[in-house]
């Protein structure tokens, strides 16, 4: 395996407690600053880079690369590292090269539309008709669950297992249940977004815990289908006014707003990487 060569101490001097911060040189670095950065970045430094170009956010790259879990500590050493001259020239460089691939970057908003879009919301939340207490027990008599049993032998209670023990709400509704006839019982259930697929992650915008309960956000359906509408010339804005234009007007005009698209999305990860 191949060692990793040290740095010179100059390239890292220790931070200052209390320091003033000194703002970055916004300048775009030179194909020899971009090599000599190359040199200079260790493995795990590259990697942070490569993190951070995923999510624009300097704390949660570093806590993944360096397995750091206090965000507060993890936010003060990714900070130092997106101000420091080589990693900054490393970045300049892959933001370059990202934005150059204009046609990768409009196929995968158009992807992300369409998941936005089309989703199945079940991937996010299901409401649940479950089997009740009565549906699956033994004459269909109230069926319990082990805890259940467990707590009452514990207690030296008389139990009377009744329908017997092993209640499963995660069941169909018995269609022949005395109680609830097969409609069962509604239960709300939300998804694990850890686990969610692309279309369900384009479609979840967060959760919120209020005196209510938790709220699951979600994206626009109706607003991610109008804006595919629009990028795919099924309409145009009903401000404007379109008679007989041809194939070639209209490829002009998807890659004029996608070009400016493009130019909004390059200046606002400027202001992020420069605001570290």
């Amino acid at each position: 395996m191949a060692k990793t060569r040290p740095k010179s101490i100059s390239k890292r001097p220790p931070v200052e407690r209390n320091a003033k911060p000194v703002s970055p040189d916004k300048s775009p670095p030179t194909e020899e600053v971009i090599a000599e950065a190359l040199q200079e970045l260790n493995p795990q430094e590259i990697e942070f880079c490569e993190v951070y170009l995923t999510c624009y956010n300097g704390t949660k790259a570093y806590q993944q690369v360096y397995g750091v879990e206090n965000s507060a500590s993890a936010a003060t050493c990714a900070w130092r590292l997106l101000n420091n001259v080589d990693i900054r020239a490393y970045l300049a460089k892959r933001m370059k090269a990202m934005f150059e691939r204009t046609e990768e970057a409009s196929d995968k908003l158009i992807q992300q539309l369409q998941y936005a879009a089309y989703g199945d919301i079940n991937e996010l939340i299901e409401y649940r008709r479950e089997a009740c207490r009565y549906c699956h027990g033994a004459d269909h008599l109230y069926q319990f669950t082990p805890a259940e049993f467990r707590r009452a032998e514990a207690d030296g209670e008389k139990f009377d297992p009744q329908g017997g023990i092993g209640f499963d709400p995660r069941k169909d509704p018995h269609p022949a249940c005395p109680e609830c006839h097969g409609d069962g019982e509604g239960r709300v259930f939300f998804k694990d977004t850890r686990k969610l697929g692309p279309a369900g992650l384009a479609l979840y915008a967060g959760a919120k815990v209020g005196k209510d309960g938790i709220e699951i956000k979600t994206a626009s359906q109706e607003r991610a289908r109008e804006l595919l509408a629009r990028i795919l010339k099924l309409f145009e804005d009903k401000t404007e006014v379109t008679v007989n234009l041809d194939t070639a007007t209209l490829e002009e005009r998807f890659a004029t707003r996608m070009r400016a698209a493009h130019e909004r999305q390059r200046q606002v990860m400027a202001e992020r990487l420069s605001n570290g």
